[in-house]
């Protein structure tokens, strides 16, 4: 284990400096956590509370202590606070992110999956596109009065759209297991986020190379959807 971090702290991965910080922070950090989820698990059970809801509470007020300077007299849980709020985002996508997704789709059921995949799919390709144009277009009437978003165009706007329209609704799932919702319905909610992945990344890059002014033909995405679209009107003359 010592070794994995040692790792991660040489290849600045994880961006934490090492003179400054050992590694019993992030081990006290994953032991903080593990502590606090059994404690609400267990605290939470007469409660109407759900669990997910009560971890994020948790954690938000763990933020706001160290925030506001209380943990300065407990260094080493300040250090591993610090640590988690100092994460390379890299370590999200590369190490955490996968797992997600990878959980999610070994605990889908085949069966139901393909019976809502028409859903799903409507969800995650229109349904994203639909949500994108409404928070660009959010935006740019934000823009017309706040002064700070003055400077948003369409171009950044559906980028912005498109970055933030695909959802990740893991604890959404995770509540609606505890509430004892149908098979089904939880399936469709988590086709849904593993299939709007690729349709928010093919738009980001479609927009973040018009907004960086590369230029249509400098995007594989757009470059892949261009070559897609004049073989398909080919193909069908």
């Amino acid at each position: 284990m010592k070794e994995i971090l040692f790792y991660f702290y040489r290849t600045k991965l994880i961006g934490i400096n090492m003179e400054t910080n050992n590694l019993l922070a992030p081990l006290f950090f994953v032991l903080i956590g593990l502590m606090g989820g059994a404690i609400l698990k267990f605290g939470l059970k007469k409660m109407p509370l759900p669990y997910t809801v009560g971890l994020f509470a948790f954690g938000l007020l763990i933020g706001t202590f160290d925030r506001i300077g209380w943990l300065e007299s407990i260094p080493i849980l300040k250090s591993s606070i610090d640590f988690a709020g100092n994460a390379n985002p890299d370590m999200i996508l590369y190490i955490f992110l996968p797992i997600l997704i990878f959980d999610a789709a070994y605990e889908l059921d085949v069966h139901i999956f393909r019976k809502t995949l028409t859903n799903a799919t409507i969800l995650s390709v229109p349904g994203v596109i639909i949500a994108m144009l409404l928070t660009a277009a959010l935006m740019i009437g934000i823009g017309t009065f706040a002064p700070s978003y003055e400077g948003w165009n369409w171009t950044f706007a559906l980028m912005f759209g498109a970055l933030i329209s695909a959802t990740d609704p893991v604890a959404v799932v995770a509540l609606l297991k505890e509430l004892g919702t149908s098979k089904r319905f939880s399936t469709l909610v988590d086709a849904e986020s593993m299939l709007n992945d690729g349709t928010g990344i093919v738009l980001f890059m479609l927009f973040f190379g018009a907004y960086t002014a590369t230029g249509v033909s400098d995007s594989p995405v757009a470059d892949f959807i261009i070559v897609s679209i004049v073989h398909y009107s080919y193909k069908n003359q």
